[in-house]
């Protein structure tokens, strides 16, 4: 079974590194700031941000591009989009030319990179399933033998799991204090037995077509009478 699991982990690693690497060849990553320095990317996230001062300025006060594009919002903006810019470049840098570095700095790249997309992950920058396939994909790229890249992976497929226990456990207790989701439950096993037992189906609609407007119809109705649930 333990080494059933261990083939698994592997494989996942495994596809995870092939799929990085097509990125890599593909540009999955890439934007047209890598081409230009002034793209049209990096304009579009200044002035996002230099929309509401532009509002502003409608009131009479009109302020020129160039103040808007230069206000701490968008200046904000501006920075953090260079950082994952210059992040994106450093991961397609490396999965396309680790096999040529020394085994001492590859393995130092791959860990610092590691830490980068855990500081994505948890800064909400990035999904927890993209996260968890480019590290997965880091470890298979690290220098360290065989065994010890799958202690790695092993270590970091029972971190996610664990994870993603927790947030499901979390999401059922903040469900079981929510008025609203507790009401349709209370519903639900009724409309479900109500449905189940009728001769005909009205409409003419299949049973579980039926149910299922049922059941979405009991939803709203839940969330209408408890508006903070």
């Amino acid at each position: 079974m333990i080494a059933a699991r261990r083939r698994r982990i592997l494989l996942a690693a495994g596809i995870a590194a092939g799929l990085l690497l097509a990125a890599v060849v593909g540009g999955p990553f890439q934007s047209p700031s890598d081409r230009h320095p002034g793209d049209a990317a990096t304009e579009r996230a200044a002035t996002k941000h230099a929309a509401p001062a532009a509002s502003a300025g409608t009131r009479g006060d009109t302020a020129s591009p160039a103040a808007l594009v230069g206000s701490p919002p968008a200046r904000a903006a501006l920075a953090a989009h260079a950082d994952r810019q210059r992040f994106e470049k450093r991961l397609r840098d490396f999965f396309a030319h680790a096999d040529a570095l020394e085994p001492a700095e590859r393995e130092r790249i791959a860990v610092e990179l590691d830490a980068q997309v855990e500081a994505e992950e948890l800064a909400r920058r990035m999904s927890a399933d993209e996260a968890r396939m480019l590290r997965l994909a880091l470890i298979e790229r690290r220098s360290v033998d065989a065994a010890e890249r799958l202690r790695h992976a092993e270590a970091l497929a029972d971190a996610y799991r664990l994870e993603a226990e927790r947030r499901r456990r979390a999401f059922e207790q903040q469900q079981a204090t929510d008025p609203a989701f507790v009401a349709y439950k209370a519903r639900e096993a009724q409309v479900v037995a109500e449905v189940a037992a009728m001769r005909t189906v009205p409409g003419g609609l299949r049973r579980d077509e039926y149910l299922r407007q049922r059941l979405q119809a009991e939803r709203e109705r839940a969330y209408a009478l408890n508006p903070g649930g």
